[in-house]
């Protein structure tokens, strides 16, 4: 196919890139990739490609002109050998340049289908089945986002963990109410710098024991997780039980943890994701967030998501309604990014992830068809922890991600053999 620069620039490296996003050095490609060219073409590549020259079978001889350009002052090209920085010795071709260009482009953000909370089960099973190859829906009329309470609470909680710990560790066995206290993590790596902290009611009522920590923003979170439950086990359940015609019982065994998360503010860099791609793997998700970042993949791209009013969030599918679905409804793909930088510095992000999911690892994920003639998409479903357990975990660092859909299209294809 015919490429610009920045997109061949990426097709060259996925020739000899490894998983960590390194050039391999004294190997060849597993499956070298023939070009066909034509006259008046020309191949663009970086000069670490590996590469090669095939058999010519043509009745005339090959004639081939290599012309190789180093810019003036060029950098270490050890350094170059990533997928961020493949071009950056050549203006216009740098990373940032293209990441600008790639902002204009993606100007127009993805705008999900919107509807309210308050508009009735029949409808919302109706936008959430439209909504169904995506697999992303916004929802209107829910709390607004209390970031600074948020803030509050995950930096109390960083400060004082060590006396915070789960006195009972072992009562985390079931699925969806794994932290009966709370789970804290910290990552910082460069460009990857966030804390969060996953909470189920048990833990918020225990963080109210706590020293040194506001109580007026304990209860705003408290609040808030509050109304997210009830949304979800009041309308998104039911209205997803319809859409995937499953039967409200089906889903009955749902717990709810949420995951509150602080991407620290840095200076922009060429670095990766915030967040990698993956799916969530339980039944649906609500995300609340203050700042741009999310992205979808659709149909191949990624996408970024159009800002969130304050008091809507994005409804995503999660894998066990994909499967109970028969696949009409979709786990989407999606990952986090940096918003756009103010003055060189990329702002904080606040957001809140609201995950519904079995509680009981024998709870069956079986797909439903709707009609006699449908096709079978889903062979075979399973246990809740068997598929848990079989199910990639979101990686947290880019070089993972590639190993990880590869394990998602394994557990799927074993599913619809």
């Amino acid at each position: 196919p015919a490429l610009g620069p920045a997109r061949g620039a990426g097709g060259a490296l996925a020739l000899a890139a490894d998983a960590s996003g390194v050039a391999p050095r004294g190997e060849p490609p597993s499956a070298p990739l023939e070009l066909r060219l034509r006259a008046g073409d020309a191949v663009f590549c970086h000069p670490l490609l590996a590469h090669r020259v095939g058999l010519n079978y043509a009745p005339s001889p090959r004639i081939a002109l290599l012309a190789r350009y180093t810019a003036a002052g060029a950098r270490d090209v050890a350094r170059l050998c990533t997928p961020l920085h493949l071009f950056d010795e050549f203006a216009g071709l740098d990373h940032g340049t293209i990441q600008a260009a790639a902002a204009e482009q993606g100007a127009a953000h993805y705008v999900p289908p919107a509807t309210g909370l308050d508009a009735g089960a029949d409808a919302l099973a109706s936008s959430i089945r439209a909504a169904g190859a995506v697999g992303v829906l916004r929802l209107t009329d829910l709390p607004v986002l209390p970031a600074s309470a948020i803030s509050s609470l995950i930096a109390h909680v960083a400060a004082n963990r060590g006396a915070l710990a789960d006195p009972d560790p072992a009562a985390a066995g079931t699925l969806y109410e794994k932290f009966p206290r709370f789970g804290y993590k910290d990552h910082f790596k460069p460009g990857d710098e966030r804390r969060l902290l996953d909470v189920s009611p048990a833990g918020l009522a225990a963080l109210a024991t706590g020293e040194g920590f506001s109580s007026a923003d304990l209860g705003a979170v408290c609040a808030f997780f509050e109304a997210l439950a009830a949304a979800m086990d009041g309308a998104v359940l039911p209205a997803l039980a319809l859409a995937a015609g499953c039967g409200v019982g089906v889903l009955g065994d749902n717990g709810f943890v949420i995951r509150l998360v602080e991407y620290t503010e840095h200076a922009a860099l060429s670095a990766r994701p915030r967040c990698s791609e993956h799916r969530d793997f339980g039944t649906a998700t609500l995300i609340m967030d203050d700042t741009p970042g999310l992205e979808v993949c659709i149909d191949g791209a990624w996408r970024s998501v159009a800002p969130l009013p304050a008091g809507s969030a994005l409804l995503l599918m999660g894998f066990c309604s994909q499967v109970r679905s028969n696949g009409r409804l979709s786990a989407p793909l999606h990952r986090v990014t940096d918003a756009p930088p103010v003055a060189g510095i990329v702002p904080r992000r606040i957001s809140a992830v609201f995950f519904a999911g079995p509680v009981r690892a024998d709870t069956l994920v079986e797909p439903v068809l709707l009609a006699a003639d449908e096709p079978r998409l889903y062979t075979c479903g399973g246990q809740a922890g068997m598929l848990r357990v079989t199910f990639p975990r979101p990686p947290i660092y880019v070089h993972e991600a590639v190993e990880t859909q590869a394990e998602y299209a394994a557990l799927n294809a074993a599913l619809t053999k």
